[in-house]
């Protein structure tokens, strides 16, 4: 058998595998992208004046359930809303989470602290975003919600807040820089 009729034997099965191999990692890609947690906002927070203290309405949060426990994210959604706290996405993850997690800027912001102050045994990570927003990832075992939650926390000045959550609102000249702390 010449050269000429092998290469026209396995060029046709050749090809199917390359493009069977190429709609693989394309769909691979697909399902990995659409299934993982959303950006943030490409707006920085916006400098706010909220007065002496931050509250709820003030803070945006998506709720994360990464656990066993089907529904647990939208109960702790609807937990958090009866606090007027803006919960702007509710979903699943693909993470195992086995017990609740704060993500956030910093721990020091007042947006993490209040969040913080809502759940029991919760962890924080950092993750230096600059829109303040929070994300809560809860999970099983779920240590639950803090009996008498802090319904404000002090400040002193102007805060980072959110540009989701302010109308009209551009990125601010003043907004501090992300300030990534350890995790």
């Amino acid at each position: 058998m010449s050269a000429r009729e092998i290469w026209r034997r396995i060029k046709t099965p050749l090809t199917l595998l390359l493009l069977l191999g190429f709609v693989w990692w394309a769909g691979s890609w697909a399902i990995k992208a659409a299934s993982a947690p959303s950006g943030h906002s490409a707006i920085p927070c916006v400098m706010t004046n909220v007065g002496p203290a931050l509250t709820p309405d003030r803070v945006l949060v998506r709720v994360y359930n990464g656990g066993t426990t089907a529904g647990l994210a939208k109960l702790t959604s609807t937990q958090l809303r009866a606090y007027n706290f803006k919960v702007q996405k509710t979903t699943n993850t693909n993470d195992r989470i086995t017990a609740t997690v704060i993500v956030g800027n910093a721990a020091e912001n007042p947006e993490v602290k209040l969040v913080m102050g809502f759940f029991k045994g919760a962890t924080f990570k950092a993750d230096g975003r600059p829109d303040h927003s929070v994300d809560v990832y809860v999970g099983t075992p779920f240590g639950g919600w803090t009996d008498n939650p802090v319904k404000s926390i002090p400040v002193t000045g102007p805060v980072c807040l959110s540009a989701d959550l302010t109308p009209n609102a551009t990125a601010s000249a003043s907004a501090p820089a992300a300030t990534p702390a350890a995790s």
